[in-house]
């Protein structure tokens, strides 16, 4: 109690203000998802998917979570006081991820055995489709849609089979193994990683038990998506920017291995799923600005950062355009642009002639009043067949004028479509299955299906439980970056904000272009960087044996 009171009493203009603007920010969160009517699909109707008019009710609520984010706040806040005050412990490297490896392999074997050979989404499909493709055809018939790095991963399973002369069962079990071997490795290197950050063996021992049993992870395992890749890629790539935190930018500068490792995880990030590399030159950005003398001193560290740009840029530039692998659009980017134009004329909003008549030219009223859903893009590019996406392709400029203008007559609209659009990613009390987990199997042309292994063997099942399992808002997994940072900002412990930047632009860049409002594989790694947030909330404001 009296570490509490220290806390209020010696807070300073900065701090508070910074404590009042955090709980604000989430209490608004939560007070705008309850005004969001979700009918548990992101493909309902703008009946069932729509905006509570703001009542007495909605300040209410506002002023309840803002006195219950309040004591949250200040309940992190004295867990790091005490925290930080006790010293920790290390235990032996070996001895410690040898132990966690293998209870996570034990702990998640059931899901493992119960989905075997894992789930297979539509896009991993259209992944195996291409690798086939290539006993035909090379690599001519690909496209970066789908990740080319993916999709030669299931020809590297593919190839394999067959010199045991196996077909795709074998490789989809080949590549279920894999990321089941991979993911246990990544998250034990993580319970090391945030142990030798300071973080004590029994807090440690804690989010162990939680990455044995927190069903997120093991049916991630099973879930065969290029998500799962990207998403341990991005984590160790926000490891390795950690290093610089709590190693020492100086050092770490000056040591080939380190800046290697630095250039091979930036790569993996970049091209096993396409926003990767726009999260990746954030991140760069930000570490120059932050520490561009350290960085810029070193010629090592600027050879690094410009053959990472360069390779990615050149790559998935020049060569991919000459391959004929970049067949993403434009209209592919402007997803929630088209979005808010949609709910715009849907709820019939007015418009001047040339915004009409632009308006008309790509799209009839009729067409949005059908197929305009304020969760999903899909069908107004998909289903309407009116749509006249290559007149927004040969003149994005035009599309973004005449957006620009309607955000500006109607910014109250612009604002209650893009809330809708992203509903997922920020509200916690909006989630759905769409894009949550893939433990069955899509409907295929090679017959692949889920076995219960458990139950052809044993004659019993525990399938039940874990297809009963209710799924978690994307936005719960965000809430939770937030309080790791505030406590950061409380602390004035600014550098370790780095450790989260990565994890934070992968949201944001879904917030910037997401084609679907609730779609947790887009940002998996907010559920993958809890250690992490656990961390800054614990050893922030301290200086740990390795600062």
């Amino acid at each position: 109690m009296k570490t509490l009171k220290n806390i209020v009493k010696q807070s300073t203009y900065r701090e508070r203000a910074v404590f009042l603007l955090t709980d604000a920010f989430l209490a608004a969160l939560c007070t705008l998802g309850m005004q969001i009517s979700f009918c548990g699909i992101t493909w309902g109707t703008p009946e069932e998917n729509y905006l509570i008019p703001v009542t007495m009710l909605t300040l209410v609520r506002f002023i309840l979570f803002f006195l219950l984010g309040g004591v949250v706040l200040l309940a992190l806040l004295y867990v790091n006081r005490v925290y930080t005050k006790r010293s920790t412990k290390e235990v032996t490297m070996r001895k410690f991820y040898f132990f966690s490896f293998v209870l996570l392999l034990l702990a998640w074997l059931p899901y493992v055995l119960i989905y075997f050979p894992g789930g297979v989404f539509s896009d991993t499909f259209a992944s195996i489709d291409f690798a086939y493709s290539m006993d035909d055809y090379g690599m001519t018939m690909l496209n970066n849609h789908h990740p080319i790095l993916y999709t030669l991963i299931w020809r590297g399973a593919i190839l394999f089979g067959r010199l045991f002369h196996q077909g795709i069962f074998f490789a989809t079990a080949t590549m279920l193994i894999l990321q089941y071997l991979t993911m246990a490795a990544v998250l034990a290197f993580l319970l090391f990683w945030v142990h030798r950050r300071g973080l004590g063996i029994k807090i440690t021992l804690v989010l162990q038990i939680f990455l044995m049993f927190f069903p997120l992870y093991p049916l991630y395992v099973v879930s065969l998506w290029k998500d799962t890749f990207f998403a341990l890629a991005l984590l160790l790539f926000s490891l390795c920017v950690g290093d610089l935190v709590f190693d020492g930018a100086d050092r770490l500068v000056r040591n080939p291995r380190y800046l290697i490792k630095f250039v091979i995880l930036g790569f993996l990030t970049s091209f096993t799923r396409n926003n990767g590399k726009y999260i990746v030159f954030l991140t760069m950005a930000v570490l120059l600005l932050l520490q561009a003398r350290r960085l810029l001193s070193h010629w090592r560290a600027v050879l690094a950062f410009v053959m990472l740009t360069t390779i990615v840029m050149v790559i998935q530039g020049p060569v991919y355009e000459k391959m004929n692998y970049n067949v993403d659009t434009t209209v592919e980017s402007l997803g929630i642009p088209l979005q808010q134009l949609s709910y715009l004329v849907y709820y019939d909003y007015d418009f001047t002639e040339e915004e009409q008549a632009y308006i008309d030219s790509i799209i009839s009223e009729e067409s949005i009043k059908e197929w305009y859903h304020p969760c999903i893009v899909d069908p107004v590019k998909w289903n309407a067949p009116d749509f006249q996406g290559p007149i927004i392709e040969e003149d994005p400029l035009e599309f973004l004028q005449c957006w620009l203008s309607l955000m500006v007559h109607h910014p109250v609209g612009g604002i209650k479509a893009y809330l809708l659009a992203t509903a997922g990613f920020w509200a916690p009390s909006v989630t759905s299955r769409d894009g949550y987990v893939q433990n069955w199997m899509w409907n295929n042309q090679y017959g692949l299906e889920c076995t219960d292994l458990i139950e052809k063997f044993t004659g019993h099942t525990i399938r039940a439980l874990t297809d009963s399992i209710e799924p978690v808002s994307s936005a719960v997994f965000f809430i939770i970056l937030v309080l790791g940072a505030f406590v950061s900002l409380m602390r004035r412990d600014y550098r370790k904000l780095l450790l989260l930047l990565p994890a934070a632009g992968c949201w944001a860049t879904v917030m910037i272009a997401t084609p679907i409002a609730c779609s947790l594989r887009y940002v998996y790694i907010l559920v993958l960087v809890i250690p992490l947030d656990v961390l800054l909330i614990c050893v922030s404001g301290k200086r740990t044996s390795n600062q």
